[in-house]
């Protein structure tokens, strides 16, 4: 399923982050950067107090923060849940968020980008919400790049979420 939102494709697909064809892999995490739907525990050869000590001295990150990793693809975190706040996420920051995002595309000049739908994983926005923020900013920037968004979704999930952006776009469409 493809639609335009904008000047952007958007698609949707269930697919491992490792096998994407995209410039760029967007990932949520939180200022802490501790939460993940990929836990990863790596070995280490420092001593038990020294990594305590380490983790008392780093600071957290700031939610809406975007950090580009250059790799290839390029790696993309948007510091988007604040533990420490109630609620962990909300609309607001997913839309600057977005904006963040749509400028570091411009920047790298990303054609191609794929990404979850933010917000709906570790907090509570519901899946609606995001794809109408996501129109919104697509909408009101009308950006260059990228000219492809490829959201990423739980298998289960693709025909529901196909059915939720048809709606908004529709709905949208007839306004």
């Amino acid at each position: 399923m493809n639609i335009m939102m904008g000047n952007v494709t958007i698609s949707v697909c269930a697919a491992d982050r490792q096998s994407l064809n995209v410039d760029a892999i967007v990932q949520e995490q939180d200022t802490h950067l501790i939460l993940g739907t990929e836990p990863a525990i790596r070995d280490t050869h420092e001593s038990y107090p020294s990594l305590v000590k380490k983790m008392g001295r780093q600071k957290p990150l700031l939610p809406g923060q975007v950090i580009i990793k250059n790799t290839t693809p390029l790696r993309i975190t948007a510091i988007l849940y604040d533990i420490e706040q109630s609620p962990v996420c909300t609309e607001e920051l997913i839309a600057d968020v977005l904006k963040s995002l749509l400028d570091k595309f411009n920047e790298y000049r990303l054609k191609s980008v794929a990404m979850p739908l933010l917000g709906s994983t570790h907090g509570k926005v519901k899946i609606s919400g995001f794809i109408k923020l996501l129109q919104d900013t697509l909408t009101i920037s009308n950006p260059v790049y990228p000219e492809k968004i490829l959201l990423i979704i739980p298998p289960d999930e693709i025909e529901d979420i196909s059915d939720i952006i048809e709606n908004i776009t529709n709905q949208s469409k007839q306004v």
